[in-house]
């Protein structure tokens, strides 16, 4: 696909069936704003930086918010799990979320030493 193809099928989308399905654009966009201004209120500080995780979660309230706009569009329901499991491995992989199975197999290993 040719780049003046891409921009072809991008006017085609956002100029008809985008609006159908996630609503009026500023208002789906207003609304995505204040998810993401909530979510990144302690992170919107000189020298803070967004994580790998923390984008994926970005994301996934960007579906909460289209879910909520236009049509009922399953996607961003599928979209918007496929996100938050994203961020969940994210997240484990560094090492910062513990359930209490994980909390407890932790506090034995500490405990025999390894």
């Amino acid at each position: 696909m040719k780049k003046e193809e891409i921009l072809m099928k991008a006017a085609d989308l956002v100029s008809n069936s985008r609006q159908e399905s996630h609503g009026d654009t500023f208002k789906n966009h207003e609304q995505i704003a204040e998810f993401w201004n909530t979510y990144l209120d302690d992170k919107l500080k000189p020298m803070a930086s967004i994580t790998p995780d923390e984008v994926a979660m970005m994301i996934g309230l960007l579906k909460v918010s289209r879910s909520q706009m236009g049509k009922c569009n399953i996607d961003d329901y599928v979209d918007g799990a496929a996100y938050m499991a994203i961020a969940g491995e994210l997240k484990l992989e560094r090492g910062e979320i513990m359930g209490e199975i994980t909390r407890q197999h932790v506090m034995k290993l500490n405990k025999e030493g390894k």
